[in-house]
């Protein structure tokens, strides 16, 4: 009797023993902070027992969550209704969101643009109009100064408007990389230093400027020569019908975007490409038929030195706030030109660019010219320097980032939206500064531009034909959740570094291009993350974000956490020295 008891028992404990092997997975590990500096993947999910032992100096150890569902379906768990516990405190878990593209709340100039273009380029995929069957258009004729003209334009709700304006400027034909290309600048009439009747008018000098900045005599000088040498030109013949021909002009028109003549904020400029398809039943009515920008004439005759006040002494120069302002929007928008081609017609990608990739190769486009055209660039530092600057930052697009730490990376539509800080793009250029600094460079913001590729498979091209391995999107977002709480630290490992201390310089087609070393701690706000469960209960997390816990400040001895993660949910270890 007293055997078959203890059989009994001998079972039940073998069972139980078996059952939580089974149900909760064991890490240790035995950190002897001799780099001051590591992180370590988590991929098991549901309840973790973590246990550490540091025998040197303390160290801060920092949880990081990563929500890895990017797409939800009906076949994919989600993780809604779940939470994630830390040593019996619970708080909601980072949540995916649904992707799929939306053309509701169409509120802004942006957000018409994206839609129509969007709606354009998915026509030709469906539509009976095939390549090579029809003649192309006539290539239309060169501008000359003083020539008028009404181009047509949109407000913010879609309408179609007419702008009339003058031709104030023609530049070229210039021998580029590309081949001969010519600029035109027209300015609307009412934006005009004469007759004008806006709060700042354009003048001459200012389109000199303009002209100095983004098209010149001379090779490597200029934007264009810049972007195109990364990314390729600008435009071609694509042998659809419904679309305009190569002539080798680029336009660009000053206007008082919105019509709010506003100096003080709006949009700056923009790229809409409608207006490379035909004025035709089968192309695009009220296209203008050209490759053009439009800028917004009134910030870029500001004399403002913040943009809000008003520059004393001699006025207006292309050093103040808004004129550098347009010249990184010029940067911007012209990545969007060549991306609208580069992606649809040379590498003929399956579907429209994800919103939040293109934005965010814009900014990297911007980040790599900022100490070329002497801006300050989305980093927010002085061209100049290649350091990480100084604390107290609020310039460039990081505090932003760093404010709304816990924001989605990937949004599809209505980028931006209402909010007024445009934490989208922070958050997008935030991801694209780490990938940039970490995987060629140059040549990554190429290969996603010029990849098949218009979602999260793109950065995964481009990322596994700089290492020759395989780097799933997963990784990528645990990485770059490390990253961002290791950006103090120039000695950070490879593949999580946002600050070497220096330029990071990379080099496409015998050119090189820098981008200087980002340190997150600089901006105010600094990194916000939450010191306790509390406090990530209490709305820090947000549809497919990170979220990021301080699991223990100056930690040392042996430690252990009882963790319970959902099962799209990643945990990431971050050990940061002092």
């Amino acid at each position: 009797m007293l055997q078959k008891r203890y059989s009994f028992y001998f079972l039940f404990i073998i069972i139980l023993v078996i059952y939580s092997l089974n149900s909760c997975s064991f890490y240790t590990a035995s950190y002897e902070n001799s780099a001051k500096i590591e992180v370590e993947h988590i991929t098991a999910t549901g309840d973790i027992h973590y246990e550490i032992n540091i025998e040197d100096t303390p160290v801060d150890i920092i949880f990081a969550f990563t929500n890895v569902n990017e797409v939800v379906g009906s076949d994919t768990p989600d993780v809604y209704a779940e939470s994630i516990t830390v040593n019996g405190q619970s708080f909601s878990a980072p949540i995916p969101t649904n992707f799929e593209y939306s053309v509701d709340n169409q509120n802004s100039t942006y957000t018409f643009i994206e839609t129509s273009t969007r709606e354009l380029v998915e026509s030709i995929r469906t539509s009976a109009i095939n390549k090579n069957t029809f003649p192309l258009p006539a290539v239309p004729s060169f501008d000359v100064v003083n020539d008028t003209n009404s181009f047509g334009d949109v407000d913010t709700n879609g309408n179609p408007i007419t702008v009339d304006a003058t031709c104030r400027s023609v530049v070229g034909p210039i021998l580029t990389g590309q081949g001969n290309r010519t600029l035109n600048i027209w300015v609307a009439d009412d934006c005009w230093e004469i007759g004008g009747d806006r709060k700042h008018l354009v003048t001459t000098e200012m389109i000199t400027a303009l002209e100095e900045k983004f098209l010149k005599t001379g090779l490597d000088n200029d934007i264009y020569d810049w972007v195109t040498t990364i990314l390729g030109p600008e435009w071609g013949d694509t042998g659809y019908s419904n679309l305009i021909a190569t002539n080798n002009e680029i336009t660009i028109l000053l206007n008082d975007i919105d019509n709010d003549d506003s100096d003080n904020g709006g949009v700056v400029g923009y790229f809409w490409g409608a207006n490379n398809y035909t004025d035709t039943v089968s192309g695009f009515p009220g296209s203008n038929e050209r490759i053009m920008f439009v800028i917004d004439a009134v910030m870029y005759a500001s004399p403002s030195l913040d943009g809000y006040s008003v520059a004393p002494g001699p006025g207006w120069t292309e050093n103040l706030f808004w004129p550098k302002i347009v010249f990184s929007t010029l940067a911007h928008e012209f990545q969007h030109m060549i991306h609208f081609y580069q992606k649809n017609f040379v590498a003929n990608a399956a579907a429209f660019t994800e919103t939040w990739i293109n934005e965010m190769c814009s900014m990297l486009i911007e980040d790599f010219l900022a100490d070329k055209t002497g801006v300050e660039g989305p980093r927010g530092v002085s061209p100049l320097i290649g350091t990480a600057g100084s604390p107290g930052n609020s310039e460039g697009r990081l505090p932003i980032f760093n404010q709304y730490l816990t924001n989605n990376l990937i949004i599809t539509s209505n980028f931006g939206g209402n909010d007024p800080h445009y934490s989208d793009y922070s958050v997008s250029y935030a991801f694209g500064a780490w990938l940039a600094r970490n995987y060629g460079g140059v040549e990554f913001l190429n290969r996603v531009v010029s990849s098949p590729y218009a979602n999260k498979e793109a950065i995964e091209y481009a990322v596994q034909a700089y290492t020759g391995g395989t780097e799933s999107f997963e990784r990528l977002l645990q990485r770059w959740g490390a990253a961002i709480f290791l950006s103090d630290k120039t000695e950070a490992p490879g593949l999580y570094q946002y600050n070497s201390g220096g330029w990071f310089t990379s080099a496409i087609n015998g050119n090189n291009y820098n981008l200087g070393s980002i340190n997150l701690y600089n901006y105010n706000p600094a990194p916000e993350f939450a010191t306790s469960t509390f406090q990530l209960s209490s709305g820090l997390t947000d549809a497919g974000s990170n979220v990021y816990l301080l699991a223990k400040e100056n930690a040392s001895g042996k430690l252990a956490w009882d963790i319970t993660i959902p099962q799209d949910v990643r945990l990431t270890v971050i050990f940061k020295g002092k």
